[in-house]
This record gives structure tokens, C-alpha cells and sequence, in this order.
């Protein structure tokens, strides 16, 4: 019987599960920071940075060969890109194209010199296709060169075209000096080889008669 009671003593003190001394706690105070005092051991709290991270995916990089994107020339107001065709408004919004108005090479240009004193500092056509010149603001255009592409000078404002208004190479050329004042195509309205001097005292590229020749084939 005493060995009997023995044995069962023996056994109820190998079932007890002692606390481990690293994390055994009473108090709050006796866990690390980041850990609790719950059942008697420190417990991690299980913040968000405890928990499992997926796996970053990155975007894929856009293709090496991918199409670069065309855009308007930066003196253009509007263009075409597919035909080409260029619209250069010089007015309030641009300082009246102060700087000289170049059209893009290979492009046929419409320029708009509508406003006071604008494209005074020169129209460039020369690497151009075509090009069409309205000086219909004061004083507007001076220094006009024309390229080899059909060219037509609109000089409809007052005291406009007052100098250097060039054909060039054109294979048509149209000056029309219209506007009012003294100084319309007052002085250097060049016609050139492909062009004809016209009544108002601009160049045409329509013969007067048959056998005049004022411009040739631009095809």
C-alpha cells in the first residue's frame, strides 16, 4: 500500500509544466518591450510587422521597341501631323510672334500676322513645302523669304509688308500688296526668276499673256 502511494505521488509531480525563466512573467513590467504578460509567460503582442509579407510584384517594364509618340512642332498653334500642315497664329497669346516666325521643315505653313506690329522679326519659309502669309495686322510683316514650294504673301493690313518680301526659288509666288497706307510694299518686294511683277506692285505667278511665264511645275 505505502509503495503503491508512492508511485501515484511520483506521478502527479512529473504531470506539472514548469514556466520556462527566460519568459515567465507575474507583472507586466517583467516582459521586454513588444511582449505581454498573458497566462503567466510573455507573449510577442503580434503588431503588423509580425505578420507574413507577400511577395512584391513590380509593374513590367514597357517594351524597349515601343512607338514614340509625334507630336506638333513647338511653333505651331494647331497641325496636322498626318498631311503635314502647319497653323502659326501670331497674336496676344504668343507677344504677336516677336521672335522670327520659322516654318518647320517640310511642312506646309499658314501664318497669321493678324494683330499691330506682328512678324516684324522675319517669316521663314525656306525649308518649307508651302506656305501662305496673311499680314493683315498694322505694320505687320517685314523680311519674308519664300522657299522652293508654292508661296502666297497676303498684304492686307495697313503700312504692312514695308520690306524684304522675297519669291526666292518658288515655283508660284503671289504677293498681293492690298492694304492702305504709304508704306505697303513700300521697298524690297523681290519677284524672282518664277514669278511675275503684278499691277499692285507684288509678284504673281498668273501670266498677264500667253506667252509670259511667271512660274513653273511645283509637282
Amino acid at each position: 500500500m505505502r509503495r503503491a502511494l508512492l508511485w501515484t505521488v511520483l506521478l502527479a509531480s512529473c504531470s506539472i509544466t514548469h514556466k520556462s525563466g527566460d519568459y515567465a512573467c507575474d507583472l507586466p513590467t517583467d516582459c521586454a518591450p513588444g511582449r505581454v504578460c498573458s497566462g503567466g509567460y510573455c507573449v510577442t503582442t503580434g503588431q503588423p510587422s509580425d505578420a507574413p509579407h507577400a511577395d512584391r510584384i513590380d509593374a513590367p517594364a514597357p517594351p524597349i521597341d515601343a512607338p514614340t509618340v509625334e507630336v506638333c512642332p513647338s511653333q505651331c498653334t494647331s497641325c496636322n501631323l498626318q498631311d503635314r500642315q502647319c497653323t502659326i497664329e501670331c497674336g496676344p497669346l504668343n507677344n504677336n510672334c516677336a521672335a522670327p516666325v520659322v516654318c518647320p521643315p517640310g511642312y506646309s505653313c499658314e501664318i497669321g500676322c493678324l494683330t499691330s506690329g506682328s512678324c516684324r522679326s522675319g517669316v521663314n519659309c525656306a525649308n518649307a513645302e508651302a506656305c501662305v502669309v496673311t499680314c493683315a495686322g498694322a505694320g505687320s510683316c517685314r523680311d519674308v523669304t519664300c522657299g522652293a514650294g508654292p508661296c502666297a504673301v497676303e498684304c492686307s493690313g495697313y503700312n504692312s509688308c514695308e520690306r524684304n518680301i522675297h519669291c526666292g526659288a518658288a515655283c508660284q509666288c503671289d504677293i498681293t500688296c492690298s492694304g492702305p497706307g504709304q508704306k505697303n510694299c513700300q521697298t524690297g518686294v523681290v519677284c524672282d526668276d518664277n514669278a511675275c511683277s503684278a499691277f499692285d506692285g507684288g509678284c504673281t505667278s498668273t501670266p498677264a499673256f500667253p506667252t509670259q511665264q511667271c512660274a513653273i511645275d511645283c509637282s
